[in-house]
């Protein structure tokens, strides 16, 4: 936890952290090596392996795992391709200030229409991220 604590917001790995610090610091619950493990797996083109590690993430809240999910709806990695859900993930990471979740909900907002926009806002949950990560459709 030392060297999450040192690293902020930059990577773990890029910090020094081993991987198999980085595996139980995840599977204790850290949000951050959750989503760096994800990362991890998205390398090797394990996208389910990412997905389980994202869901985690995502339901503590962790605005770049939230903007990644999105992506990965978007492109069917790992998941059914579903762009309403995409558009509820890069929704709720942009309210959490992630710099990229903008730029991908406006691009993906173009190609949609009204009414799968407004089914994206109907999905989006009132008091938690805990519905991103109970989803049952990885593939």
């Amino acid at each position: 936890m030392r060297a999450a604590i040192i690293c902020g917001f930059v990577t773990l790995l890029a910090c020094g952290v081993s991987a198999d610090h980085l595996k139980r610091m995840a599977q204790k619950g850290d949000p951050r090596a959750q989503y760096e493990l994800s990362r991890r797996c998205t390398e090797q083109r394990n996208y389910r392996c990412a997905v389980v590690w994202l869901r985690k993430s995502v339901a503590q809240g962790h605005p770049g795992a939230q903007n990644r999910l999105g992506v990965m709806y978007e492109r069917g990695e790992g998941v059914r391709t579903d762009e309403v859900e995409a558009l509820k993930c890069y929704t709720l990471a942009e309210s959490a200030q992630n710099a990229h979740a903008r730029a991908n909900r406006m691009s993906l907002e173009r190609r949609l229409t009204p009414d799968q926009i407004a089914a994206a806002r109907a999905r989006l949950p009132v008091d938690s991220v805990a519905s991103l990560a109970k989803s049952s459709d990885i593939e």
